[in-house]
C-alpha cells in the first residue's frame, strides 16, 4: 500500500460563492483523518445537492468514477449511511472532478483549499426544494448557465423515478454497474406505518410500461387472474428500474435447495419473480429450474459459475455466457433472453456479447443485502425504509430470505403495486 493513500472520503458540505464551487470532505488515510477543502466545477456542484439531501446521514464519496459507453458521460456515487441503513445514490460528473479526486488520492496538496473556505455559509442541502432553489438560480448565470440548466433537464428525464441501490460493502460491493443508464435522483425513506392506503395508492399511480402484457396463469376454470404483468425489457440499454406503480423481485445465484419453496410462495400469493441462475448450479439442480419455468416465473442467465467476468477475455466470457444458456435451454426448451452480470461488473465488450446471444442486460436499484441478513426481520427492515415503487429489488436463494418472502409480497401488495418479471 503505498505511503499515506486515500481509502475514504466524506462528504461534509457543499457550498456555493460567487462562480466558485466547493466541497468539504474528510479524507481518510492510512496514517489517519484529515479535513480539507476541494473546488469542483459547477454541473458536478448541482449533481451533488441533487443526491444529497440528508437527514443526518454520513455521506461517503466514490473514489472511482466511470465512464458510461452508452451515455457518453462520467458517473460516481454517493454512499448514505444511517445506522445499519444504507443507500447508493447516482450522480454525473466532470472530467475536472476526477482530477480532483486523482490529485487528492496522489496526495497533491495543491488541491486543496484553505479550511476558512469551509466556515464560509454553506449551501443548505437538507431538503428537496433547497435544492430546487439552487438549480434555478443558475438560469441567472448567462449562456453558460444556460447550457448546464439544460443539460441538467435532459439528465434528470433520464434520471427520472430511477433509484440505484447496490451493494455495499461486501463481495457484491467489488464490481459496482459499469453503465448508468438509469442513474438515482434519490432514494427516500419511507415509514409504512404511517401510509394509508389511499395516500399509498395515489403515491404509486402507474406509469405507463413501454411493451407489456398481462400474464394470466390461472387454470382455465378459475378466473382468478394473476397479479402481474410481463415487461419485454429494451435490449439497447441496460434495465436499472421500473416506472413508478410497479415492483419486480428477483433471485439471484440459484438455483438451490431453497427455489422450489420460493416458487411455491410466490405462486400461492399469485405473483411472479424472475429468477437469474447460475449454469453451473443448474446443471446441479435441474429439476428446480424446470419447476420454476413451468411454473410461470422467468428464467435469466447469471454465468456459468459466477465469476467475474470482466476480469476475463472475450473469448473466455463468450464461453462462460454460453454454456449457461445450453445448460438452460436444455431444461426449459425456451431460449433464455435475459443476463444479469456477476456483482453489476460489465463493460461495452461483454455488453456486446450479451447482444450477440440474443440476451438483454437487467441490473437492480434495490439491495436488501440478504445474503448477510442471519434473520428475515433484517431484510424486512430493508423493504420499510425504501419506497418500493419503482424498485427491481435483487434478492438471493437463502433460508432467511424464504422465511421473510411472504411478508415481503404481502407488504408489496399493500403498496398498491404491480409485480413484474422480465421477457
Amino acid at each position: 500500500m503505498e505511503t499515506n493513500t486515500v481509502q475514504i472520503i466524506e462528504l461534509l458540505s457543499l457550498e456555493a460563492r460567487s462562480a466558485s464551487f466547493y466541497m468539504t470532505i474528510g479524507a481518510t488515510r492510512n496514517e489517519g483523518r484529515t479535513e480539507c477543502v476541494l473546488e469542483i466545477d459547477e454541473p458536478t456542484y448541482i449533481q451533488l445537492v441533487a443526491v444529497n439531501p440528508s437527514d443526518g446521514e454520513r455521506i461517503r464519496l466514490s473514489l472511482h468514477p466511470k465512464w458510461d459507453p452508452y451515455r457518453q458521460i462520467y458517473y460516481s456515487m454517493v454512499i448514505k449511511v444511517n445506522g445499519d441503513f444504507n443507500e447508493t445514490l447516482y450522480f454525473t460528473c466532470s472530467e475536472f472532478y476526477m482530477d480532483q479526486l486523482k490529485r487528492l488520492k496522489e496526495d497533491d496538496d495543491t488541491v486543496y483549499h484553505p479550511m476558512e473556505a469551509a466556515r464560509q455559509p454553506a449551501v443548505e442541502t437538507s431538503a428537496a426544494p433547497k435544492a430546487k432553489k439552487q438549480a434555478a438560480r443558475v438560469w441567472r448565470r448567462g449562456p453558460f448557465a444556460l447550457k448546464l440548466a439544460i443539460f441538467t433537464l435532459l439528465a434528470a428525464a433520464v434520471m427520472m423515478g430511477m433509484e440505484g441501490k447496490l451493494l455495499s460493502d461486501t463481495q457484491h460491493a467489488m464490481n459496482p454497474p459499469v453503465n448508468a443508464a438509469e442513474l438515482a435522483v434519490r432514494q427516500d425513506n419511507v415509514d409504512s406505518s404511517q401510509e394509508q392506503a389511499a395516500p399509498v395508492a395515489a403515491a404509486n399511480k402507474k406509469e405507463p410500461l413501454q411493451v407489456s402484457q398481462t400474464v394470466l396463469n390461472a387454470s382455465p376454470e378459475s378466473e382468478e387472474r394473476q397479479l402481474y404483468e410481463r415487461l419485454r425489457i429494451d435490449a439497447d440499454k441496460f434495465t436499472y428500474g421500473l416506472p413508478k406503480g410497479y415492483v419486480a423481485l428477483t433471485f439471484d445465484d440459484g438455483p438451490s435447495v431453497y427455489t422450489k419453496q420460493i416458487v411455491d410462495i410466490l405462486t400461492e400469493e399469485k405473483v411472479a419473480a424472475s429468477f437469474l441462475f447460475v449454469g453451473k448450479k443448474a446443471q446441479q439442480y435441474p429439476d428446480a429450474v424446470a419447476y420454476a419455468d413451468e411454473q410461470g416465473m422467468s428464467i435469466g442467465n447469471h454465468s456459468w459459475d459466477h465469476t467475474k467476468l470482466t476480469a476475463h477475455n472475450q473469448k473466455s466470457y463468450k464461453t462462460n455466457i454460453h454454456k449457461a444458456n445450453k445448460t438452460l435451454e436444455a431444461t426449459t426448451k425456451e431460449p433464455v433472453t435475459i443476463f444479469r452480470p456477476p456483482y453489476g461488473a460489465i463493460n461495452a465488450a461483454l455488453a456486446a456479447n450479451v447482444l450477440d446471444e440474443d440476451m438483454k442486460v437487467l441490473m437492480w436499484n434495490r439491495d436488501p443485502e440478504d445474503w448477510k441478513a442471519d434473520k428475515p426481520e433484517d431484510i424486512l427492515r430493508y423493504f420499510h425504509k425504501v419506497d418500493p415503487s419503482g424498485g427491481i429489488y435483487v434478492l438471493h436463494e437463502k433460508a432467511a430470505t424464504v422465511e421473510a418472502l411472504p411478508d415481503i409480497i404481502q407488504y408489496l401488495k399493500d403498496q398498491q403495486l404491480t409485480f413484474i418479471i422480465f421477457n
